[in-house]
């Protein structure tokens, strides 16, 4: 059977809500607040401010090229710089020729709120929406620590919980905060815009032990949030929307783990990019084998192989020896003049001493020259 898997054209373009508050803030100049000439150190305040989780600070700007932007492009410059801001209110006044005044008031993400509050164990300011998302995230955050030791175990299970558990759904723009930019929408409905996808792996994410950010940046089709997470020291990237499938264009059975702990040479691939004042991790440069989804690990985790009859082989051994089903696996630049009948065949000549009647379907996916693979055995 032959599936290709086509993202994008379920991941629309997806900004983050803005807006202004004009007259909110007041006119007077004061000598503390501090002076950026230079943008980048600018964003740098804002996301410093951000992890303090400060509701409301000003700061000047003498930027020659910022401080002629309009107010829009000057607000999504700030509100996009850090990953946990949702929603972001800004007043511009002009103190002098050249220098500005800004001032800025954030709304931080739920799920990132909903966290600090479960880290400081103090719950009473949570909304009823945000103390039941809590509720939900620590039954399965308690489930989860209780089975799995290592970071990355933890990590898979809140991945597959969440791509078990959410559905895909466009944010409404008509609203000031769209609720499916929410972890509390997300984990309360089952509904979620990648902001909710994001939002809602940060919460479970930091529940279960992980150091988990978000990310905004681009994607072919526009906006788009995914998160990071730190294992042993180094920052991976991980897309749980676009590895969440739905059952629409991949295996059913299983969601997919493309953009499971990549790094930036698979990003670049698939086209993903932000700027460096949106950066809010150091994603490693090269995909890193032993956290790559596809490292091997007698079947709980897939396998990368250079030759196909090495793979098949390897799908084979892993239903006759351990009884699984579904096997995921990866041809080290096998994108290249890949047809159906390279792995139809080379299953055929593998299952030919089985002794039975064998039937299988995969799914494959193109990236970044690799093949990657999925395999479920219909009979065996």
């Amino acid at each position: 059977m032959k599936m290709r898997i086509r993202f994008w054209g379920r991941i629309l373009a997806l900004m983050l809500a803005v807006s202004f508050f004009l007259g909110g803030m007041p006119s007077v100049s004061h000598a503390e607040d501090p002076t950026f000439s230079r943008l980048a150190d600018a964003t740098a305040y804002v996301r410093q401010c951000a992890e303090k989780r400060l509701g409301e600070y000003f700061f000047y700007l003498t930027d020659s090229k910022a401080v002629s932007w309009d107010i829009d492009t000057l607000l999504n410059e700030f509100c996009e710089c850090s990953g946990i801001i949702v929603h972001l209110a800004i007043n511009r006044r002009e103190v002098s020729p050249g220098k500005l005044r800004i001032g800025l008031r954030p709304t931080y993400r739920p799920g990132v709120l909903i966290a600090d509050a479960w880290e400081k164990g103090n719950t009473a300011g949570l909304s009823s929406d945000e103390k039941k998302a809590l509720a939900h995230a620590e039954k399965v955050a308690k489930s989860i620590r209780s089975r799995y030791a290592s970071d990355l175990d933890r990590e898979l299970a809140v991945h597959d919980y969440l791509c078990e558990i959410l559905t895909y759904e466009d944010a409404d723009t008509s609203q000031k905060l769209p609720p499916q930019r929410m972890a509390t929408y997300a984990l309360n409905s089952g509904k979620a815009n990648c902001q909710g996808y994001a939002d809602a792996f940060y919460l479970l994410g930091t529940l279960v032990g992980l150091n988990v950010r978000i990310q905004d940046g681009e994607i072919t089709s526009g906006g788009h949030c995914w998160n990071a997470v730190e294992l042993d020291g180094k920052w991976y990237a991980l897309d749980v929307t676009a590895d969440d499938t739905d059952g629409n264009d991949c295996a059913p059975e299983a969601p997919c783990y493309i953009y499971f702990n990549v790094g930036r040479d698979l990003l670049a691939a698939s086209k993903y990019t932000w700027k460096d004042t949106q950066e809010t991790a150091d994603i490693i440069d090269h995909t890193d084998g032993n956290y790559f989804f596809y490292h091997g690990g007698a079947g709980q985790y897939g396998a990368a192989f250079e030759k196909m009859r090495d793979l098949t082989q390897y799908c084979y051994d892993l239903k006759k020896n351990e009884g699984i089903d579904g096997c995921w696996t990866m041809l080290v630049n096998g994108a290249k003049g890949f047809d159906t009948d390279d792995f139809h065949n080379s299953m055929k000549k593998t299952t030919d001493h089985h002794g039975g009647p064998t039937r299988w379907t995969f799914w494959y996916w193109q990236m970044g020259g690799n093949l990657y693979i999925f395999n479920l055995w219909r009979q065996f």
